[in-house]
């Protein structure tokens, strides 16, 4: 399964699910992240993070997911094996918007 093609088919889901003061910023590569897993859970990960994120952000902000290649050769950061195609998940990105700062819409 594409990550990058579950998330594009979960991103109008997301922005109704967040209120007007927090933006959603999805930025995909041309790289499909295949993976092994359950297209559904993956959906609801993407919610339950969408939804935290809003929650920790009462003032509003930018909520990006953004999914890319990650280097697993032999000498990149995230080596513990030999090198395999991998796709790896991490915590997306979340920052807050100041008082003075508006948050964009898309």
């Amino acid at each position: 399964m594409s990550v990058t093609e579950e998330l594009r088919k979960s991103e109008k889901l997301l922005r109704l699910l967040l209120r007007e003061n927090v933006r959603l910023d999805i930025q995909l590569t041309d790289d499909p992240a295949m993976v092994l897993a359950d297209a559904s859970q993956l959906h609801l990960i993407w919610v339950n993070l969408a939804v935290n994120a809003q929650d920790a952000m009462p003032q509003g902000g930018v909520l990006t997911i953004r999914v890319e290649p990650v280097d697993r050769t032999p000498t990149g950061p995230y080596c513990s094996s030999p090198a395999t195609a991998t796709t790896f998940l991490r915590k997306p990105a979340c920052r807050t918007a100041t008082p003075h700062e508006a948050v964009p819409t898309p």
